[in-house]
């Protein structure tokens, strides 16, 4: 079947970790997480707001459907819980320069490792779930997939991890008070469209493309030329994506007819409030017949109210308000872009295929926000 079905991921460790991180928390950094739910109200809100709400929705259904089950709790649960522990350990600097040189590791390897998987289909990791997906476009013959589970899922976590890397080691000072040279970070950005077209996703390269011009044109304080220079090269880069990517790819009217049979569905549920639930179990009464079959609607928005109902779509745009208020007033405000950019990367495959219910991509939400609080400047506190 076309498309990327959720992998049931119900990880409880998830949720203990959160426990024992809020524990900590409050033992040692009360003041710490107290401002976090004071200044990041809407953010946190939301993020408390889809860990109950899902685990209503998945309870509902699973009661509803599959009496002698016990619950499922999905891992963005423990995700979403994790963000308000993880933030107050990343205001440690020395901790957020672990977290960004291992982030920094990981796409170092994937600079290499996907451009050989993409064109060879050798895959250079120990991690072999699946083989590659033969799939010709120009010199690539493989969907490269790097440390993901699948092609369809390197969008969500490891894609925008560049700037989780780079941004913070590039913007904020975290080398003893000295930042290097914001160039750097301007060539990797451009640099990382080659791994990211060996994925041969769409959506990602126009990510990567609309992250890396925006870096290139805002860190240079939008002169002329660097506006003709980004007009430039993205040209070079939709011709070369017009023509690695123009042929063997689902079209928009496919995509369109169950995204719009999702949304009608989602009304028709009885219980819409909390969404049909089973997010683990893709609905095979959704195929439409005739045309290839599809297990999502492939958008972040419909699956949400489809699944976990309007009630989780409501703190999910709680989440994201909270989240996007943030980055303006703690990062575009003081000339700090990476978030931006790390969204810019990630937000066009929510469109077009799957969001919050991704693991991955829930995983570089959450910790994107948690970042961006720990970085962030505080009332009262010298950044």
């Amino acid at each position: 079947m076309k498309g990327s079905t959720p992998i049931p991921t119900p990880l409880p460790w998830l949720l203990w970790l959160a426990a024992a991180g809020f524990l900590y928390c409050v033992l040692y950094h009360r003041p710490e997480l107290s401002g976090l739910f004071r200044d990041h109200r809407f953010l946190m809100g939301g993020l408390l707001g889809l860990s109950l709400t899902i685990a209503v929705s998945e309870t509902i259904a699973r009661v509803v459907h599959m009496p002698l089950l016990p619950p499922f709790f999905p891992a963005q649960i423990g995700l979403a819980l994790c963000a308000a522990p993880l933030a107050i350990f990343l205001m440690e600097p020395r901790w957020m320069r672990g977290l960004a040189l291992v982030f920094l590791a990981v796409c170092a390897w994937h600079f290499v490792a996907l451009p050989v998987e993409g064109v060879t289909g050798a895959e250079l990791t120990w991690r072999t779930i699946e083989p590659p997906i033969p799939r010709s476009a120009g010199p690539l013959h493989f969907q490269a997939d790097g440390l993901a589970l699948q092609a369809y899922f390197f969008a969500g976590l490891f894609a925008p991890m560049l700037y989780l890397a780079a941004g913070p080691l590039f913007e904020h000072e975290l080398w003893s008070g000295r930042k290097p040279p914001r160039r750097w970070l301007a060539t990797l950005s451009l640099a990382w469209l080659i791994p990211c077209a060996c994925v041969q996703s769409r959506s990602l390269f126009v990510g990567a493309l609309a992250a890396s011009l925006f870096y290139l044109v805002a860190s240079r304080g939008g002169q002329a030329r660097r506006w003709l220079l980004a007009a430039a090269l993205a040209a070079v880069a939709l011709g070369a994506y017009w023509y690695l990517f123009s042929a063997n790819k689902s079209g928009f009217s496919l995509r369109w007819a169950y995204l719009d049979l999702y949304w009608h569905k989602a009304w028709e549920w009885p219980w819409i409030a909390f969404g049909r639930g089973l997010s683990f179990e893709p609905n095979l009464a959704m195929l439409i017949p005739g045309v290839d079959p599809i297990t999502h609607s492939h958008n972040d928005v419909v699956q949400m109210l489809y699944t976990w109902g309007l009630v989780t779509l409501l703190a999910y745009a709680a989440f994201w308000f909270g989240l996007l208020k943030l980055i303006r007033s703690g990062f575009l405000n003081r000339n700090k872009y990476w978030p931006v950019c790390a969204l810019l990367v990630a937000v066009p495959s929510m469109i077009t295929d799957l969001g919050f219910e991704h693991y991955e991509k829930a995983a570089f939400l959450v910790i994107l926000a948690a970042m961006c609080m720990a970085l962030a400047p505080r009332p009262g506190a010298a950044r």
